[in-house]
């Protein structure tokens, strides 16, 4: 019995220390992250006050308890009785706009990040959760105007690349390429915005700039994944072949992504005609993704150069097949397959594949002389001069293959001449 008694005395002294204390509770519940021992706690402790003010704060505890809880209508309905309690709160509107955007509600979101603002408008950190949402929303504009009242302020890094990207959204280059300089001068390590530089550059096809920027970038961060493969795609534009391949070969043994690499890796021996080399790159790009017909096309480009006909051919009708009906692709298909043909003296196939190319597409004006060039092969002397005389009202006077198309065309009249025709 006097046991008994002992246990409910110490029950009571820590009840009554706890009841004490209870901020101390409370607090130590969240720093040992127990939100749900601090709401309970929380919930105490509001229950026995009657002061306003300090009633207000435990309410925003809670609701910021309640948001790592990932519990947004709770918070939302705590915030709302602080609201009822203090009246308009730059503090609560903002809490309440995070845990409505983490709900899902964007534009409640807005609505009370807007009136946080309105508020509180030299607080930058309203500002900025504004502007981020306005990016979330695809408003490129609202964010732009919303980030550059927070650049008056102070140059803060991520927002001046915030602004970058939705230039770059809004595909107004010069000005992105404004904003990601900027923000990559104030901070030469931040390869996300170097990734960023580089993709409006290589859209330029101003090589030399990525392939400088990108190689001091590497003196300085060399194990980089991501900003190796870009100088590979620069030296690649710079015709520097065997640096290229180099750069993607280290890239790839680091763990850069393999798809792109294989393609440039097989682009680079196919521009060195090494046509067997590039042909086993683009076989392994394609084993990663069977989808891109770029790939079939080039392995199909590689054998009909190594003069592996019947693979060329395979290769070339499983584009065919896989593109239909893009008429770009379809064109360079035939016209690869005629100029194939015609080399290997199957010139009658090589005509057949010529005009089927110009049924997707114009030919080019060296094309139609090579037309012309193979029914003159295949002795189909009229229509070879009806391609050399189309040949004459498009190319160019003087050139080599004006000259060539004049001789060929004084050749077929001598023959014909000698024929009796």
């Amino acid at each position: 019995m006097r046991r008994l008694v002992l246990i409910l005395v110490f029950v009571r002294f820590c009840f009554v220390a706890q009841a004490q204390d209870p901020e101390k509770s409370w607090r130590k519940a969240v720093e040992n992250y127990n939100f749900q021992e601090a709401v309970e706690l929380l919930d105490l402790e509001i229950a026995q006050l009657q002061d306003s003010s300090k009633l207000r704060d435990l309410l925003l505890q809670k609701a910021a308890c309640q948001k790592s809880l990932y519990k947004f209508s709770d918070a939302i309905e705590t915030l709302t009785d602080a609201l009822r309690i203090s009246g308009d709160d730059p503090a609560a509107f903002a809490s309440l706009a995070d845990c409505h955007r983490m709900n899902g509600n964007n534009n409640a979101a807005m609505i009370f990040y807007s009136l946080a603002v309105q508020m509180a408008p030299e607080n930058l950190y309203f500002k900025m959760q504004k502007a981020m949402l306005h990016y979330r929303m695809e408003d490129y504009h609202g964010t732009i105007s919303e980030c550059r009242n927070v650049l008056e302020k102070d140059s803060i890094h991520s927002i001046i690349t915030l602004v970058g990207d939705c230039f770059n959204k809004l595909q107004i280059a010069d000005s992105a390429l404004c904003y990601y300089s900027w923000a990559y001068g104030k901070n030469p390590a931040d390869y996300r915005t170097l990734e960023k530089l580089s993709g409006i550059y290589l859209g330029r096809k101003d090589f030399d700039r990525v392939a400088r920027m990108t190689s001091a970038y590497l003196k300085v961060d060399s194990a980089n994944v991501t900003i190796a493969p870009i100088l590979g795609v620069a030296l690649h534009g710079q015709a520097r072949y065997d640096e290229s391949s180099k750069a993607f070969k280290w890239a790839l043994r680091q763990g850069a992504d393999k798809l792109s690499g294989y393609y440039y890796l097989g682009l680079n021996d196919m521009m060195k005609e090494d046509w067997l080399t590039a042909y086993g790159w683009f076989r392994r790009a394609s084993r990663l993704d069977s989808t891109d017909v770029n790939l079939v096309y080039y392995m199909g480009y590689c054998c009909t150069k190594a003069m592996y006909e019947y693979d060329a051919d395979s290769l070339l009708n499983r584009a065919e097949q896989m593109l239909q009906p893009d008429s770009a692709m379809m064109f360079k298909i035939n016209l690869t397959r005629a100029e194939m043909y015609t080399q290997d003296g199957q010139y009658s196939k090589g005509v057949k594949y010529y005009v089927k190319a110009e049924s997707y597409g114009e030919l080019m004006p060296a094309h139609i002389a090579k037309v012309g060039y193979a029914y003159r092969l295949a002795k189909n002397y009229r229509k070879a001069l009806e391609y050399y005389n189309r040949y004459l009202t498009v190319g160019k006077e003087g050139s080599t293959t004006w000259k060539f198309v004049q001789a060929e065309m004084e050749f077929i009249r001598e023959e014909e001449f000698m024929a009796g025709e």
